[in-house]
């Protein structure tokens, strides 16, 4: 599955990635697009290998499931990062998932480490000399809630999307095709996430004894296609608000923006930031209680949102 969605996103990757200059968010890409070959690399390895000890194999278990918590963590962020944008870097957005991401990390990392010493090992070649890989004879259930600290976050992430996008909804963002690439991308993602993370619930507390490791995997590369095909995708709708075709609809007055922010510094760097502009080359005024990440309205009250990068706003005099 990994190495079939790269080879279908790969000529994004190389057109919207590599010609970037470095970034957070650049880095973020490559850390959510391939240590996950690393992964894949370390369970085959367990599936084939010749007469492993036990040491052997626990060792290379502890490996896989650190990758797994630090590489679904990496692409955790990527979401937060997302969702922190559309609320235009909202301060107590910040803090309250600052605290739950400090809160739930180092939870998952004690859960695993307790399961990881609970693991069982047998040597194969006990069973039968013609298998292979690391046979594991006894675990703990205690895995599962790993998944249910993970649920708790990205149903976090997916209420704040759902909540700001609400908000948008009502002040007539659909003309935005950036707006909507955000919130749609937020929930199909969470609902195919949460598929698997449901499935890695169930399974360890109803079939104690069936193998998870497969699943978790499954789980693992599900994430790092999410969170790359975001940041793809993200690039792609940008790079179709091309300056050069859409210099003419700027506005010449101060504007509020969408501040997309470190997210989206894959795309401009540093200052990459988003602003309303109206399409009728009106000015703008902000209605009534505008505030941070509020809507700025046009003649006759309406929002006529299309985005551009805010550098090339031409401000009045």
């Amino acid at each position: 599955m990994q190495v079939y969605d790269h080879s279908l996103t790969f000529a994004d990757e190389v057109a919207f990635i590599w010609p970037e200059r470095w970034s957070l968010g650049k880095v973020l890409f490559f850390l959510a697009r391939y240590p996950p070959y690393a992964d894949l690399a370390i369970f085959i390895t367990e599936l084939m290998a010749k007469r492993p000890t036990e040491r052997w194999c626990r060792n290379m278990f502890l490996a896989a499931a650190w990758l797994n918590l630090i590489g679904i963590s990496i692409t955790e962020f990527i979401l937060f990062l997302r969702t922190w944008a559309l609320w235009n870097r909202n301060t107590r957005v910040l803090i309250a998932m600052i605290i739950l991401g400090g809160t739930a990390f180092p939870a998952a990392g004690f859960v695993l480490t307790n399961f990881i010493l609970d693991v069982q090992f047998t040597a194969i070649s006990t069973i039968s000399p013609e298998l292979s890989g690391c046979f594991v004879s006894g675990r703990s259930r205690m895995i599962y809630l790993d998944f249910i600290i993970l649920m708790v976050y990205e149903t976090v992430i997916v209420t704040l999307t759902v909540i700001i996008g609400f908000r948008h909804y009502r002040e007539d963002f659909h003309h935005s095709n950036f707006l909507q690439s955000f919130f749609k991308d937020g929930i199909l993602y969470y609902l195919y996430l949460f598929m698997f993370t449901v499935a890695n619930v169930v399974i360890p507390i109803a079939s104690p004894r069936e193998p998870v490791q497969f699943l978790i995997e499954l789980q693992r590369i599900m994430h790092s296609i999410c969170a790359v095909r975001i940041l793809l995708h993200i690039r792609e709708i940008k790079r179709s608000h091309d300056p050069s075709s859409t210099a003419g609809e700027s506005t010449s007055m101060p504007s509020t923006t969408l501040d997309t922010g470190v997210i989206l510094d894959t795309i401009d760097g540093p200052g990459g930031l988003m602003t309303f502009t109206s399409r009728s080359n009106a000015p703008f005024e902000r209605g009534e209680g505008s505030g941070e990440g509020d809507v700025v309205r046009g003649p006759s009250g309406s929002t006529g949102i299309e985005l551009v990068p805010m550098a090339h706003v031409t401000q009045g005099p």
